[in-house]
């Protein structure tokens, strides 16, 4: 047994990671450990050290096909709830749970009585988001696989750039993205160099000339006579009113949001660390102690997904420059996601 007496402070002793006793050697229960100050939090489990976390892309392509299963989800339609709670169910009741299993059948059969009370609106917005989230899906694992080669690798590079080149994501962020991509495939260095070139300058054409559109039609607008139009429907109209930014909040508190907090809290918690996507790309979120997370860590991890958009998306993208490719949301949880 390996004692750690703190310096400065005899009043624990660390027996082993995460266990402490006090003078009369007593072991300090969990609601005791939480009022003091410990290196827990900081410690990274010996049986984690060494292994392989996951790329970005990896990631990325893990959390659009989440956010396919959610989109589907907000439909209201039961025909995507059912597979989704009976592939959740099948893996609770493979580890044995049967408590957490009959849970999950008891929200279907709720769901199944909801669902048909739930209003019914078509986004088009979100219907392209997600088409466009499975086409780069499909692309990127197209290219990832042995035996695409060059003309492969060309033809899904051009479906990659055409659906990002529309997106609100910087040209580093795509080429970082990109580059991860291309390492994974079978092309030699110099053509990934060139097939990188052409997806960026491919992107910043279409990104210019969508910018000059642009700046005609609001030359255009700025010319011509204003109608007789009040100025409540001019702030109405308005890309950069209250209303909108009111809107936009009221959209994010919606019935999308209750879904995404439901999918993530209860996957990550209940199956093994991974979602439907993180599945597919063989990744998993594991905690800095190699312990499961419960459902309150869980709710908590996704919980950073909004903390990421408030930092307009910084708190995603740190995962190319931290040490151990920690989002806002891992570092929120003390997670890591890894490469299984």
């Amino acid at each position: 047994m390996s004692l750690h007496q703190f310096d400065g402070n005899a009043g624990i002793t660390e027996v082993s990671p995460g266990v402490y006793i006090d003078l009369n050697g007593v072991q300090l229960t969990p609601q005791q450990v939480r009022q003091v100050v410990t290196p827990h939090d900081f410690t990274v489990a010996n049986a984690l050290v060494g292994r392989p976390l996951a790329k970005p892309w990896r990631r990325a392509m893990a959390i659009t096909l989440d956010g396919v299963v959610i989109a589907l989800l907000t439909s209201g339609s039961f025909l995507f709830l059912l597979p989704v709670a009976a592939y959740l169910a099948l893996r609770c009741h493979m580890q044995q749970n049967n408590r957490r299993r009959n849970t999950v059948i008891t929200i279907a059969i709720l769901a199944l009585f909801l669902l048909p009370l739930a209003p019914q609106k078509a986004d088009e917005r979100s219907d392209y988001k997600v088409k466009a989230g499975l086409l780069i899906t499909a692309s990127a694992i197209a290219l990832t696989n042995t035996d695409c080669n060059a003309q492969c690798a060309d033809k899904q590079l051009d479906n990659i750039s055409e659906q990002l080149r529309g997106s609100k994501l910087t040209d580093d962020e795509i080429d970082s993205m990109v580059r991860d991509l291309l390492e994974e495939s079978i092309l030699t260095p110099a053509e990934q160099q060139a097939a990188l070139d052409k997806v960026m300058r491919n992107i910043k054409q279409h990104r210019q000339q969508a910018a000059g559109q642009a700046t005609d039609q609001l030359i255009q607008a700025t010319t011509q006579p204003e109608t007789n139009i009040s100025w409540w429907q001019k702030l109405a109209q308005s890309d950069h009113s209250v209303l909108k930014w009111l809107q936009g909040i009221l959209t994010d508190l919606g019935i999308g949001f209750g879904w995404a907090v439901f999918y993530f809290t209860l996957f990550i918690s209940w199956n093994g660390g991974q979602t439907i996507g993180k599945a597919f790309m063989a990744i998993k979120v594991v905690q800095l102690n190699n312990t499961p997370l419960s459902l309150w860590q869980a709710f908590g991890r996704q919980g950073g997904y909004s903390a990421g958009f408030a930092t307009g998306l910084l708190g995603f993208i740190q995962i190319y420059w931290d040490p151990n490719r920690q989002a806002i949301q891992d570092k929120v949880a003390d997670t890591l996601v890894l490469k299984i």
